[in-house]
């Protein structure tokens, strides 16, 4: 996997989804990748977020994030000055063919989804032995 490929920003309008009505607002979420000798853990931040509204999910070689805020205000109520507007976070990545799909695994805690990628075996440093 290389940075670029990671790194990839949805560029085309059926990447990010369009706001489900005027005060809805659409975030890229940003994202810290780090690479260790097993695993690449990107964390994704998307504060406000239920964990139950998260979708993780992989499609060929893409690996995709979405979550929502949600309402904050009661429609029965009379909206006096509105700041605080529902947000739809959604980000995309590239998966290289080092990734194994079968072993994603992802958790959510204050606002920030850590996503565990781990390499296949073939990827993975090894130390050969001379003989």
């Amino acid at each position: 996997m290389t940075r670029q490929d990671i790194m990839k920003r949805p560029e085309s309008s059926t990447a990010v989804t369009k706001p489900q009505s005027f005060y809805e607002r659409r975030v890229i979420p940003p994202a810290d990748i780090i690479e260790g000798p097993e695993e690449y853990t990107v964390r994704v931040d998307m504060p406000g977020v239920a964990k139950d509204s998260i979708e993780l999910k992989v499609d060929g070689s893409k690996l995709l994030v979405r979550g929502s805020t949600g309402k904050y205000h009661n429609d029965n109520s009379k909206m006096v000055l509105r700041e605080i507007n529902p947000t739809m976070y959604q980000r995309e990545f590239q998966l290289g063919s080092e990734i194994d799909r079968s072993k994603i695994n992802a958790e959510y805690e204050s606002g920030v989804l850590n996503i565990s990628l781990h390499k296949n075996e073939q990827s993975k440093p090894r130390e050969i032995r001379i003989k």
